[in-house]
């Protein structure tokens, strides 16, 4: 941050490490794959179960996020959805993850910022975020069980031109 920090790469990068581990959280909470495949980890100050074990599950996310990153950083990426599915592919959950709700859309552009001031912005996002993924977990109050059994977890983001769709 020495000579000016840009403020839409700053976020989305603070975003995306968000989006990880809410995906992951929610791929534990929801039930989709079994408890021990995940392990605790702390973000933005708050322990949770967000992390997988599992290399190729761990690897699919984060290359899902790659791919997303240029989409955040042109401030194209509107949303990341990650649907819950049964069996026969009816849709039975939606977890939206909206940019502009979460302070990820790109609205302050490319203005630098000096470092005390990235600082301060980055620690805002960071305690928005952190509570972001406390309600998250206390959303499954409100949440039906799901049925046992497979219920696969499908993803996607939505982009500003239809072109840029990413499938997870």
């Amino acid at each position: 941050m020495n000579r000016g920090t840009c403020a839409a790469e700053l976020a989305t990068g603070v975003c995306l490490e968000f989006l990880e581990a809410a995906i992951h959280a929610t791929l534990h909470r929801r039930g989709l794959y079994p408890p021990e495949l995940f392990e605790r980890r702390s973000i933005f100050g708050i322990s949770l179960l967000a992390a997988a074990r599992p290399p190729a599950l761990a690897a699919y996310v984060a290359d899902f996020l790659t791919a997303l990153g240029p989409l955040a950083r042109r401030g194209v990426a509107r949303q990341v959805v990650l649907q819950v599915l049964s069996a026969d592919a009816t849709p039975l959950e939606k977890h939206v993850f909206d940019f502009r709700l979460l302070g990820c859309s790109s609205e302050a552009g490319e203005r630098q910022l000096a470092p005390a001031e990235a600082r301060e912005a980055l620690a805002a996002l960071e305690q928005l975020l952190s509570e972001a993924l406390q309600r998250l977990g206390a959303g499954d109050a409100y949440l039906r069980p799901l049925p046992p059994g497979e219920c696969p977890g499908s993803g996607g983001a939505e982009a500003a031109d239809a072109r840029s769709r990413l499938h997870l």
